[in-house]
C-alpha cells in the first residue's frame, strides 16, 4: 500500500470512528470464515458495519481524533463494529452471537463518543433494554401516578353520588 492510500485509509477510519455512536473492538481469532460471514450478516441486518482493521492505522485514526488510553484495544488482531443510533444494540448482538455459537469472539473494549469502554462496561450496555422499551417504561412510570389520582378522585365522586342516590331513595320511601 502506498503512503497516500494509507493516509486515505486512516482518514476513512477516523471518519467512521467520528460518525459512530458506539464503536466496539473485538478479537476475532478462532472464528472460522463461515462464522465471520454469519456475524457480519447479522450485524449488517441491524445497520452495523463490521470490518477487520490494522492496528497501526487504527492507532493513527484514534490519535488524529485526540483519543488516548486506547492501547488495550489494539492488542492483537482486531475487527471493529461501528453503530449509529441505539448504543445497546451492538454489544447485545455480539454477546448473543458469542453465546449462541459458542464463539471464541471476544470483546476487547469500545468507544462511546470519546470515552474508552472496558469489556465489562460493554457487557453492562448489552443488558440495558432497548431505547424504545426504556421510553415505554418511563411513560408508564409517569402515567401511573396520574391514573392513581384519577381513580381516587373518581372514587370520591362515585361515593358522593351513591350517598345522594341512597338519600333520594330514603326520601321517596319515607315521603
Amino acid at each position: 500500500m502506498h503512503k497516500k492510500e494509507k493516509e486515505e485509509k486512516v482518514a476513512d477510519l477516523a471518519q467512521q470512528l467520528g460518525e459512530a455512536s458506539l464503536t466496539v473492538f473485538t478479537d476475532f481469532r478462532g472464528l472460522s470464515a463461515q462464522q465471520m460471514t454469519r456475524l457480519r450478516r447479522q450485524l449488517r441486518e441491524s445497520g452495523i458495519r463490521y470490518q477487520v482493521a490494522k492496528n497501526t492505522m487504527v492507532r493513527f485514526a484514534l490519535s488524529s481524533r485526540g483519543l488516548t488510553d486506547f492501547d488495550a484495544l489494539l492488542d492483537g488482531p482486531i475487527a471493529i463494529a461501528y453503530s449509529q443510533g441505539d448504543e445497546t444494540v451492538t454489544p447485545r448482538l455480539l454477546q448473543e452471537f458469542i453465546r449462541s455459537n459458542r464463539s471464541p469472539l471476544r470483546l476487547k473494549g469500545g468507544l462511546l463518543g470519546n470515552r474508552v469502554l472496558m469489556p465489562q462496561e460493554l457487557t453492562l450496555l448489552a443488558t440495558i433494554p432497548p431505547k424504545e422499551m426504556l421510553i415505554a417504561q418511563l411513560a408508564g412510570g409517569l402515567k401511573a401516578p396520574i391514573t392513581g389520582l384519577v381513580t381516587v378522585l373518581n372514587g370520591v365522586v362515585r361515593g358522593l353520588a351513591q350517598v345522594l342516590n341512597a338519600r333520594m331513595k330514603q326520601m321517596e320511601q319515607g315521603g
